[in-house]
């Protein structure tokens, strides 16, 4: 009875730290989506804010080509992103609800057992007798063995659920970290400070010379070189004869 008592209590100890570590996770991922939303925040207002214009250079360009968008940005393929960044946020929520459901079932699974395993002991101190000594002996054996290969069981599943939490989290915040870093490398790269595509798409792919192949998109047919004037580093390359 005493073994049993000292394993009552080893179980409730158990499920104590397993709440404790329920806690600590669950406040880990609010934390990490809090994060991912201000990542999509800080996103959204670069692509789609006064930042990622150039309306002199856009202007001038637009005058020259028949599809370009006046004042051009890049805000659609940011929301690529942005969308990626929701579709991640999304699936860690789903796999944190399930891993947080699991953990329930596993605490109430143990609490089942500490009700039963009290049960037992309640039960063998009333019809304690020498008749069934040996009986009884035998069933504290057998559901000792059995509590105790289930918590063996039942432990092995939680750590490892909670590192493939663990794993699956980092996996998803690097890449997030990756794609802002990347968006913000290419965002600060090319002829506008902050928008090497807004010059593409606001002249498309209408012909022209190669202003500069690393720059990616072409100057407009008949657009004076000046209007790249104090545009750091690009050549002023002059423009092509016209066909009379």
């Amino acid at each position: 009875e005493i073994f049993i008592i000292i394993i009552v209590t080893v179980i409730v100890i158990i499920v104590i730290i397993i709440v404790i570590i329920v806690m600590i996770f669950i406040v880990i991922v609010i934390i990490v989506i809090i994060v991912m939303v201000i990542i999509i925040v800080i996103i959204t207002i670069i692509c789609h804010s006064w930042i990622c214009r150039e309306p002199g250079l856009d202007s001038a360009l637009y005058a020259h080509s028949g599809n370009a968008k006046p004042g051009g940005h890049w805000g659609h393929r940011c929301d690529i992103v942005i969308v990626i960044v929701i579709i991640i946020v999304i699936v860690i929520v789903i796999i944190d609800i399930v891993i947080i459901i699991a953990i329930v079932i596993v605490i109430i699974v143990m609490v089942v057992i500490i009700i039963i395993i009290d049960i037992v002991i309640v039960i063998n101190v009333i019809v304690i007798v020498i008749i069934v000594i040996i009986i009884v002996i035998v069933i504290t054996i057998f559901i000792i063995i059995i509590i105790v290969t289930v918590l063996i069981v039942i432990i092995v599943i939680v750590i490892v659920i909670v590192l493939i939490v663990i794993i699956v989290t980092i996996v998803m915040v690097i890449i997030i970290v990756t794609i802002v870093i990347v968006t913000i490398v290419s965002v600060t790269s090319a002829v506008s400070p902050l928008c090497p595509l807004g010059a593409r798409e606001s002249c498309g792919d209408i012909g022209g010379h190669h202003l500069d192949l690393t720059w990616g998109f072409q100057l407009c047919p008949g657009v004076s070189p000046d209007v790249f004037d104090g545009v750091p580093g690009v050549p002023q390359t002059p423009d092509p004869p016209i066909d009379p």
